[in-house]
């Protein structure tokens, strides 16, 4: 094998990948990244399932850790700051009783002038 052909050979194995990847990818429809909103938080329905109130999806950690301790001292003690799988970070409870349970506490995060809302707990919803 010539010189050549061997670049030619290497040039392939590297770009048959990089351009066939993106292709194939594109070719199933528009593509699915982190940063898709449904795919992180899905709000809940009262059905039975677990849920966690979430007062919000924010962009960075120290926004998410200020809101926490704004919540905490309107009476949300056991809000908890997490990554929500899509790049951002959420300020949640978890372990809610029931959908009823949760609606009583985004009622009072409403109240208290937070932007909350129920959603599926994240295991529920990647399972589904």
């Amino acid at each position: 094998m010539t010189g050549r052909r061997a670049r030619l050979l290497v040039a392939a194995v590297v770009l048959v990948p990089l351009l066939a990847y993106p292709l194939a990818v594109v070719a199933q429809g528009r593509p699915s990244f982190p940063g898709d909103r449904g795919e992180c938080a899905r709000a809940a329905a009262d059905d039975g399932g677990p849920v966690e109130v979430v007062a919000a999806h924010l962009a960075s950690f120290d926004a998410a850790r200020a809101l926490r301790a704004r919540v905490a001292a309107a009476g949300l003690v056991s809000a908890a700051v997490e990554q929500d799988g899509c790049g951002r970070w959420k300020v949640v409870r978890e372990g809610i009783g029931s959908y009823a349970e949760g609606r009583a506490t985004v009622d009072a995060l409403l109240q208290a002038g937070f932007g909350a809302r129920l959603e599926l707990d994240p295991s529920t919803a990647a399972a589904s």
